[in-house]
């Protein structure tokens, strides 16, 4: 495939939001924002509540037109956004600073009013960042001063089919299971040479549905819970959870093999705000639907769940930032080798050395935002995506991070990898055939090209939701398609190779890429990078 043959999703023959995904999806979180803030001092910029504070009221004086419009029509001026868990004391709620860097980070804000209050004060900081040298500075407490580099409307990103919050999910409907036998292995024939093993960490940054003993996992049939059982990872998923004392939200399963973290409220979309026309099907196992595939190909993996997504399939760039700060702030403690899984994609404009790199096609947003994006407006940096997401893994010996590219294309035309799949520290996957095809849906796996991984986009796995139609589903099981599925059977790869191999992860891809001639194809389907499709 040609690099001339890709088209990057959003341009003029992209596909286009249906009127009705139009009127009921949101591009962005309505009344939050989103600010790139950076210290100069080597702390982190943002480190108590003092500090959040002071970083607001900068934010207003930087604004002061916009917040008085705000206050003449009687709306709440800029807030922060607090989480609803315990701080880094454990003692109260604490600050959401999420870093990006040693000295960076992104702080989530709410901003009372409409759309388009939130797009005046969006209009107002983009100059005050644009006349500053490399942004506006702020004064914090003690002397201390950041710089304001960027400010952005909170943006949904997702897992989910709607062309406003990104397609890395789904290409189809999951279906029955009721032949398949999602209990055996995904194996690599040409892979399995070990003779001993070294710990893998997997984290999985997607949808969690609730765990057993929550309102919605009673009542389910001992039929239901016994084809659970018999499903790779779902034994864990249905056994007893036990709470880690460190954070009530993180709960480890009884073989240690299994977490799962679940997000602070604030964070997430709620359903009303980001319904998905037509997804008439339970989206919340799409997360431990990718774990149970990873499991099936590298059994001793352990498996962090960690949830970004609501279970609409719908986040946002809040949300996925704090996940990525979850394993940032776990790996100094844990140490070793770790991978990250993400299966969705972003629906962002990002501005890239003055280029606008749409994440999705801008037509649906209203005609005064596309005016702003078009005019130099920083709906965000793609230096700001490289700093979120390098600064989860700042070294490929110890950690890679694997994204599925996209489900926009079709027979006939190609479309790029979106974010974050397009990003140089993020592997990008694809999506193949059972015949080692490409899958009519699958976008390019990365940027460059030659990147990315492919291979087979349509799997079996743990899916204990309800099937579309209100069809019952007593198997434990569905059966899948997508680049979303694709992205965690290369990441299991990955994991297999570093724990069966004792590889680094950079090594392990490095193998995997180099082993293909020698891979079946009967289970999975080949796996091949792009210069082979």
């Amino acid at each position: 495939m040609s690099q001339d043959r890709v088209r990057k999703p959003g341009s003029a023959s992209a596909r286009k939001p249906t009127k009705a995904n139009a009127r009921q999806i949101r591009y962005f979180m309505p009344g939050e924002l989103i600010v790139h803030v950076e210290a100069h001092d080597g702390l982190p910029p943002i480190r108590t509540t003092g500090e959040l504070q002071a970083l607001q009221s900068g934010i207003e004086r930087l604004a002061p037109a916009s917040q008085n419009a705000r206050r003449e029509s009687d709306v709440a001026s800029t807030q922060p956004v607090y989480a609803d868990t315990a701080g880094p004391t454990g003692n109260a709620p604490g600050p959401i600073s999420i870093p990006i860097g040693p000295t960076a980070a992104l702080v989530p804000m709410a901003v009372g009013g409409s759309d388009s209050d939130l797009l005046a004060l969006m209009r107002t900081l983009t100059r005050a960042v644009a006349q500053g040298a490399g942004g506006a500075v702020v004064a914090l407490p003690e002397g201390r001063v950041i710089t304001l580099r960027a400010a952005s409307p909170n943006w949904l990103v997702g897992a989910a089919g709607g062309e406003t919050i990104g397609t890395g999910g789904p290409a189809d409907k999951p279906k029955s299971a009721l032949a398949a036998d999602a209990a055996a292995a995904l194996t690599f024939p040409a892979l399995e040479r070990a003779l001993l093993q070294q710990p893998i960490d997997v984290y999985v940054l997607d949808t969690l549905p609730a765990p057993p003993g929550d309102s919605d996992a009673k009542g389910k049939s001992a039929a239901w819970s016994e084809a659970a059982r018999k499903v790779p990872l779902g034994k864990a998923w249905l056994g007893k959870w036990h709470a880690n004392r460190r954070n009530a939200d993180v709960h480890v399963s009884a073989d240690r093999l299994l977490t799962r973290q679940a997000a602070p409220p604030v964070m997430l979309p709620t359903p009303t705000g980001a319904k998905v026309p037509g997804q008439d099907f339970d989206m919340a196992w799409h997360g431990p639907f990718a774990a149970s595939l990873i499991r099936r190909v590298s059994h001793n993996a352990r498996i962090h769940l960690i949830e970004v997504l609501n279970a609409q399939g719908t986040g946002t760039l809040a949300s996925v930032a704090w996940g990525l700060s979850q394993v940032a702030e776990r790996q100094p403690h844990q140490g070793g080798l770790f991978l990250i899984n993400c299966s969705f994609t972003f629906a962002i404009p990002v501005n890239a050395d003055g280029l606008k790199v749409s994440g999705h096609d801008q037509t649906g947003l209203p005609a005064d935002w596309q005016d702003w994006l078009a005019n130099g407006g920083q709906a965000i940096t793609a230096e700001m995506l490289e700093g979120l997401f390098g600064h989860a893994v700042r070294d490929r010996q110890q950690g890679l991070i694997f994204a599925a590219a996209g489900n926009d294309s079709n027979e006939s035309v190609v479309f790029a990898a979106r974010y974050p799949a397009w990003l140089p520290s993020v592997v990008g996957v694809g999506a193949l055939t059972e015949s080692g095809q490409r899958a009519a849906y699958s976008n390019a796996p990365d940027s460059p090209i030659q990147d990315g991984l492919m291979t087979q986009g349509t799997a079996t796995g743990l899916y204990l939701g309800a099937l579309p139609g209100g069809k019952p589903n007593l198997t434990g099981q569905a059966v899948w398609s997508g680049t979303s599925f694709a992205t965690p059977i290369i990441t299991g790869a990955v994991a297999r190779l570093v724990s069966q191999s004792l590889m680094t992860p950079a090594q392990a891809l490095a193998k995997l890429r180099s082993s293909q001639p020698e891979l079946e194809s009967t289970t999975l389907g080949e796996v091949v990078t792009s210069r082979r499709n």
